[in-house]
């Protein structure tokens, strides 16, 4: 099992450090793929604000005085702005660009205040061409005509927010997965299971383990103010949904591993780390499996307390609540 981790890990963090720009043809590629991204959160941005517009240019004919008619109307491009850079900051991590992450990076951090104009402006083309090179516009129209061809990944649909209280492992799909793993200010382990399974008996009791002590843990967590705001905890199905795993995450693949327990670190986003996972070993001991996925929460969480991750030991070998079942996906009921 010390082998198999150590692969991982390392693996995982692979291609962090950029001792060398990616060729220029990838970071046009790239710059192609991140713009219409950025340019299609603008978009959906825009239909927001606008389901307000009458409202707004009403009030803005009330107001008497120039100066904050002014600030009424620049408060619409702001909007507008904003939404880019929140956009901004998952972008590269999108199933859209999992095979082009490093170069988007590469371009994303290098011109990020020209990249966020550019997209409000609809100059991203000659961005392109700025910033990576002449020739580089033509690329990128042969790279969205390609993402075009494409089949679309597959994803649920997105599920609706629930009702009072939210669920302690919240349920994501491919389309909300970015949400959940890259949000910045919060570690945030991923339960990834598979609803269906070419030979579902034996994955029924490894599920079962490792639900209970994600379950046990979220819960544990929720009752924990500081904790709850600083660890999240989410679960996706990978029979149905498509999620952007760096390469090599998974040794030999994500269908082999899951069900498997995944952490996004804060701050370190780009090198997601396995806390445990089927094709690791026998997954038969609730606290053995506890043990485990403790001990690597703690050593690389980076915002969350590790001292009172420490403390949910015992949270996290109580048996979960709910079993999960051996077809579909698991209890919303925690």
């Amino acid at each position: 099992m010390a082998a198999r981790w150590c692969t991982v890990v390392l693996l995982a963090g692979a291609g962090v450090a950029r001792a060398a720009p990616p060729s220029k043809g990838a970071r046009c590629v790239a710059c192609g793929l991140l713009t219409a991204s950025l340019s299609e959160a603008m978009e959906t941005a825009k239909k927001e604000l606008d389901q307000f517009k009458e409202a707004k240019e009403e009030a803005i004919g009330r107001v008497q005085k120039a100066q904050t008619r002014r600030w009424l109307k620049q408060e619409y491009g702001s909007n507008l702005y904003a939404a880019v850079e929140d956009a901004m900051d998952k972008v590269c991590a999108l199933p859209a660009l999992s095979s082009h992450r490093r170069a988007c990076e590469h371009v994303r951090e290098d011109h990020e205040d020209e990249l966020a104009r550019a997209v409000l402006d609809g100059e991203t083309i000659a961005f392109c061409e700025e910033v990576v090179g002449e020739g580089c516009g033509s690329k990128v129209e042969q790279a969205l005509k390609d993402q075009a061809k494409e089949p679309a990944r597959k994803s649920e649909p997105r599920p609706k927010a629930p009702k009072g209280k939210p669920p302690a492992v919240r349920r994501i799909v491919g389309d909300t997965f970015a949400d959940a793993a890259l949000d910045a200010e919060r570690d945030a382990v991923i339960f990834a299971f598979a609803s269906e399974t070419d030979d579902p008996a034996p994955a029924k009791p490894r599920m079962d383990v490792l639900w209970s002590v994600i379950g046990g843990m979220a819960r544990a967590v929720r009752a924990d103010a500081l904790l709850n705001a600083t660890l999240s905890f989410a679960r996706i199905d990978v029979a149905r949904n498509d999620a952007p795993w760096p390469p090599a995450l998974f040794d030999p693949s994500v269908e082999a591993c899951v069900p498997a327990a995944v952490l996004y670190p804060a701050h370190a986003k780009e090198t997601p780390r396995v806390l445990v996972a089927a094709c690791e070993g026998d997954m038969r001991s609730v606290s053995e499996v506890s043990g485990t996925v403790l001990a690597r929460l703690k050593t690389f969480v980076t915002v969350a307390d590790k001292g009172r991750i420490g403390r949910l030991q015992a949270a996290g070998t109580d048996g979960g609540g709910n079993e999960a079942p051996e077809q579909g996906p698991v209890k919303e009921d925690l």
